[in-house]
């Protein structure tokens, strides 16, 4: 009886790593495409290296459901629908990198 029961242990345990490996996996992976326009339109000028306009992109909350820092991330959806940002001798996003950034916001 004692082994039976390690066994279901171990293979509870084995489930659960799996599955959370592969949780992991897709909040990464859907996290991508907005980490990634992040770092090649905003943090070159609002990050560790800059921080104009007193904003630094890289120490905004990600956790959009909280409410932390919406006003921000509100500032800067306005202005990437302006065209102000990214500023016109900046790489521009295309209408895809647009449409990730917008749609985890």
């Amino acid at each position: 009886m004692h082994s039976r029961s390690q066994g279901f242990l171990a293979e509870s345990t084995t489930c659960f790593i799996v599955c959370a490996s592969i949780f992991m996996a897709v909040s990464a992976s859907a996290a991508e495409p907005f980490e990634l326009f992040l770092e090649k339109h905003c943090v070159r000028c609002h990050g560790p290296q800059n921080e104009e306009g007193d904003i630094r992109i890289d120490r905004l909350s990600r956790d959009f459901k909280a409410g932390v820092d919406t006003h921000h991330w509100a500032e800067a959806l306005d202005k990437l629908n302006s065209g102000e940002m990214p500023p016109e001798e900046e790489p521009q996003p295309t209408q895809d990198e647009i449409a990730a950034f917008v749609t985890k916001l």
